[in-house]
Protein backbone atom coordinates (compact mmCIF):
# COMPACT_ATOMS: atom_id res chain seq x y z
CA UNK A 1 0.00 0.00 0.00
CA UNK A 2 1.10 3.64 -0.46
CA UNK A 3 2.30 5.31 2.79
CA UNK A 4 -0.26 8.52 2.90
CA UNK A 5 0.10 10.89 5.55
CA UNK A 6 -1.15 10.84 8.84
CA UNK A 7 -3.71 13.51 10.24
CA UNK A 8 -1.33 13.12 13.66
CA UNK A 9 -2.10 16.50 15.16
CA UNK A 10 1.73 16.76 16.53
CA UNK A 11 4.58 17.90 14.77
CA UNK A 12 7.16 15.63 15.34
CA UNK A 13 11.22 17.01 15.05
CA UNK A 14 12.92 17.23 12.00
CA UNK A 15 15.01 13.53 11.93
CA UNK A 16 17.78 15.07 9.64
CA UNK A 17 21.04 16.30 12.17
CA UNK A 18 21.40 19.07 9.24
CA UNK A 19 20.58 22.44 7.91
CA UNK A 20 21.68 22.02 4.39
CA UNK A 21 18.77 20.93 2.28
CA UNK A 22 17.79 16.76 2.17
CA UNK A 23 17.16 14.69 -0.63
CA UNK A 24 15.72 11.33 -0.06
CA UNK A 25 16.55 8.64 -1.61
CA UNK A 26 14.73 5.21 -1.33
CA UNK A 27 16.61 1.47 -1.08
CA UNK A 28 20.18 0.24 -1.60
CA UNK A 29 19.50 -2.61 -4.37
CA UNK A 30 22.19 -1.84 -6.98
CA UNK A 31 18.97 -1.23 -9.32
CA UNK A 32 18.36 1.74 -6.99
CA UNK A 33 20.93 3.67 -8.87
CA UNK A 34 23.10 5.03 -5.66
CA UNK A 35 26.37 5.32 -6.96
CA UNK A 36 25.18 7.89 -9.50
CA UNK A 37 22.53 9.55 -7.23
CA UNK A 38 25.97 10.29 -4.17
CA UNK A 39 27.74 11.52 -7.37
CA UNK A 40 25.00 13.87 -8.25
CA UNK A 41 24.52 15.17 -4.45
CA UNK A 42 28.20 15.25 -3.95
CA UNK A 43 28.18 18.19 -6.55
CA UNK A 44 25.75 19.97 -4.62
CA UNK A 45 25.21 21.38 -1.32
CA UNK A 46 22.84 18.90 0.20
CA UNK A 47 22.29 16.36 2.67
CA UNK A 48 21.37 12.69 1.10
CA UNK A 49 19.41 10.81 2.99
CA UNK A 50 19.44 6.93 2.30
CA UNK A 51 16.23 4.74 3.31
CA UNK A 52 17.76 1.11 3.28
CA UNK A 53 20.35 -1.51 4.26
CA UNK A 54 24.09 0.02 4.84
CA UNK A 55 25.61 -1.75 2.21
CA UNK A 56 29.32 -2.36 0.85
CA UNK A 57 28.57 -0.29 -2.19
CA UNK A 58 27.81 2.88 0.55
CA UNK A 59 30.78 1.95 2.37
CA UNK A 60 33.03 2.91 -0.81
CA UNK A 61 31.06 5.55 -1.76
CA UNK A 62 32.20 7.20 1.75
CA UNK A 63 35.60 6.64 1.16
CA UNK A 64 35.72 8.13 -2.62
CA UNK A 65 33.86 11.31 -1.99
CA UNK A 66 32.42 12.99 0.80
CA UNK A 67 29.04 14.04 1.09
CA UNK A 68 26.96 14.67 4.41
CA UNK A 69 24.57 11.68 4.46
CA UNK A 70 22.58 9.77 7.11
CA UNK A 71 21.53 5.72 6.77
CA UNK A 72 17.73 5.04 8.20
CA UNK A 73 17.49 1.15 8.20
CA UNK A 74 14.31 -1.10 9.13
CA UNK A 75 11.97 2.07 8.99
CA UNK A 76 8.79 1.76 10.56
CA UNK A 77 5.80 3.34 8.29
CA UNK A 78 5.99 6.60 11.26
CA UNK A 79 9.33 7.27 10.59
CA UNK A 80 9.36 7.19 6.64
CA UNK A 81 6.45 9.54 7.20
CA UNK A 82 8.59 11.87 8.50
CA UNK A 83 11.73 11.68 6.61
CA UNK A 84 9.05 12.35 3.68
CA UNK A 85 7.97 15.32 5.49
CA UNK A 86 10.84 16.47 6.44
CA UNK A 87 12.73 16.21 3.25
CA UNK A 88 13.30 19.27 1.05
CA UNK A 89 13.47 16.54 -2.19
CA UNK A 90 13.37 13.00 -3.15
CA UNK A 91 15.08 10.85 -5.58
CA UNK A 92 13.99 7.92 -7.23
CA UNK A 93 16.08 7.20 -10.34
CA UNK A 94 16.07 3.82 -10.85
CA UNK A 95 17.30 1.68 -13.83
CA UNK A 96 14.58 -0.91 -13.84
CA UNK A 97 11.53 -1.01 -11.34
CA UNK A 98 8.06 -2.68 -11.28
CA UNK A 99 6.23 0.33 -9.84
CA UNK A 100 7.86 2.90 -8.43
CA UNK A 101 5.94 3.53 -5.11
CA UNK A 102 8.68 6.15 -3.49
CA UNK A 103 7.30 8.41 -6.46
CA UNK A 104 4.05 8.46 -5.61
CA UNK A 105 4.50 8.84 -1.75
CA UNK A 106 6.55 12.05 -3.12
CA UNK A 107 3.63 13.00 -4.64
CA UNK A 108 1.33 12.24 -1.79
CA UNK A 109 3.52 14.64 0.50
CA UNK A 110 3.73 16.94 -1.76
CA UNK A 111 7.45 16.75 -2.76
CA UNK A 112 9.36 17.54 -5.66
CA UNK A 113 10.58 14.04 -7.04
CA UNK A 114 13.50 13.64 -9.56
CA UNK A 115 12.74 10.05 -11.22
CA UNK A 116 14.02 8.15 -14.09
CA UNK A 117 12.40 8.94 -17.32
CA UNK A 118 11.93 5.13 -17.93
CA UNK A 119 9.10 2.66 -17.55
CA UNK A 120 7.02 2.55 -15.55
CA UNK A 121 8.28 5.62 -13.59
CA UNK A 122 7.62 7.67 -16.36
CA UNK A 123 3.54 6.87 -16.85
CA UNK A 124 3.33 7.04 -12.84
CA UNK A 125 4.60 10.51 -12.72
CA UNK A 126 1.44 11.65 -14.84
CA UNK A 127 3.85 15.13 -15.43
CA UNK A 128 4.32 15.47 -11.75
CA UNK A 129 8.20 14.65 -11.78
CA UNK A 130 11.29 15.49 -12.99
CA UNK A 131 12.36 12.97 -15.33
CA UNK A 132 15.74 11.86 -16.50
CA UNK A 133 18.01 9.39 -17.76
CA UNK A 134 18.87 7.25 -14.87
CA UNK A 135 22.48 6.76 -16.24
CA UNK A 136 23.33 10.19 -16.78
CA UNK A 137 24.71 11.72 -13.54
CA UNK A 138 25.10 15.31 -14.95
CA UNK A 139 20.98 15.08 -15.96
CA UNK A 140 20.78 13.58 -12.28
CA UNK A 141 22.42 16.61 -10.58
CA UNK A 142 20.64 18.92 -12.90
CA UNK A 143 17.35 17.98 -11.91
CA UNK A 144 18.48 17.65 -7.96
CA UNK A 145 19.66 21.46 -8.00
CA UNK A 146 16.32 22.22 -9.99
CA UNK A 147 13.97 20.47 -7.51
CA UNK A 148 15.82 22.01 -4.28
CA UNK A 149 16.08 25.65 -6.34
CA UNK A 150 13.68 26.77 -8.99
CA UNK A 151 10.60 27.44 -6.81
CA UNK A 152 8.85 27.86 -9.41
CA UNK A 153 8.64 24.64 -11.50
CA UNK A 154 8.92 23.15 -7.62
CA UNK A 155 5.62 24.63 -7.60
CA UNK A 156 4.17 23.25 -10.73
CA UNK A 157 5.91 19.56 -9.84
CA UNK A 158 3.91 19.27 -6.58
CA UNK A 159 1.14 20.31 -7.84
CA UNK A 160 0.66 17.88 -10.70
CA UNK A 161 1.86 15.58 -8.66
CA UNK A 162 -0.53 15.89 -6.02
CA UNK A 163 -3.20 15.57 -8.53
CA UNK A 164 -1.55 12.49 -9.87
CA UNK A 165 -1.12 10.61 -6.78
CA UNK A 166 -5.49 10.75 -6.45
CA UNK A 167 -5.01 7.92 -9.17
CA UNK A 168 -3.52 5.92 -7.06
CA UNK A 169 -5.42 6.17 -3.53
CA UNK A 170 -6.76 3.14 -2.04
CA UNK A 171 -10.29 4.14 -3.25
CA UNK A 172 -9.15 4.71 -6.79
CA UNK A 173 -7.47 1.64 -6.97
CA UNK A 174 -10.35 -0.13 -5.49
CA UNK A 175 -12.94 1.65 -7.90
CA UNK A 176 -10.37 -0.04 -10.60
CA UNK A 177 -10.70 -3.44 -9.08
CA UNK A 178 -14.12 -3.15 -8.94
CA UNK A 179 -14.55 -2.38 -12.79
CA UNK A 180 -12.16 -5.03 -13.84
CA UNK A 181 -14.11 -7.82 -11.76
CA UNK A 182 -17.73 -6.04 -13.06
CA UNK A 183 -16.71 -7.06 -16.47
CA UNK A 184 -15.31 -10.21 -16.11
CA UNK A 185 -18.80 -10.93 -14.32
CA UNK A 186 -20.37 -9.98 -17.69
CA UNK A 187 -18.39 -11.94 -19.26
CA UNK A 188 -19.45 -15.31 -17.71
Amino acid sequence: AILEPSNAPTPTPRPFETTKPVVLHIGTAPHKNLRRVWKACAQLDCHLAIVGQETDEICELQRAQALSHSMHSSVSDEVLEQLYRHCDAVVFVSTHEGFGMPLIEAQVFGKPCVTSSIEPMKSNAGGGAFLVDPIDTQEIREALHRALTDAEAVANVVKKGRENAKRFSGVEVARQHARVYAEEIRTI
